[in-house]
């Protein structure tokens, strides 16, 4: 069951669909590879009005201590560099917070630094 903090997501080529969390969408759309056909394809913004900002997302670590980020690669360096943990939370515009080891598209990073 989809809740509201996710969508499905159809490949542009073979038409399977894909879970994607909507905190993850940055200003310019966000590659997702189809994992039937390799595909890579864009999962577009829907609130163009936000998107004028430079900080897209915020992580907020145990303390209360906020950086800015407007770009996801960045703040998947820092998880890979263990400068973040699964415990940090993220903001999307600065709304809702959700800890980054909860989010499905973040999960695999914090996997791949513990091998």
């Amino acid at each position: 069951m989809i809740n509201e903090t996710e969508l499905i997501v159809n490949c542009s080529n073979c038409g399977t669909g894909h879970r994607f969390d909507k905190i993850l969408i940055g200003p310019n759309g966000t590659p997702i590879r189809c994992a039937n056909c390799k595909t890579v394809f864009f999962v577009k913004p829907e609130d163009e009005t936000k998107l004028q900002s430079p900080v897209i997302w915020l992580v907020k670590d145990p303390d209360g201590n906020t950086t800015p980020f407007s770009n996801l690669g960045v703040l998947q360096r820092v998880i890979m560099d263990s400068r973040a943990g699964a415990d940090w939370q993220l903001s999307r515009f600065g709304e809702s917070w959700r800890s980054l080891g909860d989010i499905e598209g973040l999960r695999m990073f914090f996997d791949r630094r513990s091998q």
